[in-house]
């Protein structure tokens, strides 16, 4: 289980990144 919690950390911190770069283009573009 603690497998579990550090990939489901992992998870979350790359799906955060990706919403910060796709709010950052989108900024860029506007």
């Amino acid at each position: 289980s603690i497998n579990l919690t550090v990939i489901s950390k992992k998870l979350q911190n790359m799906f955060f990144y990706h919403l910060e770069a796709f709010a950052f283009l989108d900024s860029a573009i506007l």
